[in-house]
């Protein structure tokens, strides 16, 4: 069996099993930018970088609804971290040590993350890429109680047409192991 066949049934089978614990939020206009450096600082270590801003118009989310859908919206995701190249070829497996700083602009409730990651890629004939990486993070959340721990599961599959045009199709899964935070 062909390794993209394996991957296909194995993605196939996680979203089978977390369909019915999926949830859908209101959709909702916004602004959602990022920036992503990354850099080597030896043949076996690296670092890397990360800016996000995800920002929701105010009058989406009224602000006196109880547990409002605001406190996930209007944010800053600051993720530096340190990766290691336990490879000769460190753009096929790297493995990341981070903490991301993710402060809510409304209302205010910073959110402090320790995450660590292992990062898989190749290549296949054909122009095709692909790519998965697992992630564990120890959120701690101002306004709620002790760490929660969250897994995410992300993959994706490129197919470069030439050097202008491409495609790509990913998705990533999210798991609560701790409960929901409040």
């Amino acid at each position: 069996m062909s390794f993209l066949r394996l991957l296909s049934i194995l993605v196939l089978i996680i979203g089978l099993f977390s369909r019915p614990h999926a949830r859908a939020d209101e959709a909702a206009f916004g602004s959602w930018t990022a920036v992503f450096l990354q850099g080597k600082l030896s043949d076996s270590f690296g670092w890397y970088f990360e800016a996000q801003t995800r920002l929701t118009p105010a009058w989406e989310f009224p602000s006196s609804t109880p547990d409002s859908l605001e406190t996930r919206h209007n944010r800053l995701l600051i993720r530096p971290a340190l990766r290691w190249f336990p490879t000769a070829d460190p753009s096929h497996f790297q493995v990341a040590f981070g903490y991301g700083w993710t402060p809510n602009l409304s209302p205010e409730r910073n959110e402090h993350r320790l995450w660590q990651q292992a990062l898989l890629q190749g290549k296949f004939e054909g122009g095709y890429s692909w790519a998965t990486r697992v992630r564990l993070e120890e959120r701690q959340v101002e306004l709620t109680e002790g760490i929660q721990l969250r897994a995410r599961f992300w993959g994706r599959l490129h197919r470069e047409f030439d050097s202008t045009f491409g495609l790509a199709l990913w998705d990533e899964l999210f798991w609560g192991l701790t409960g929901v935070l409040s």
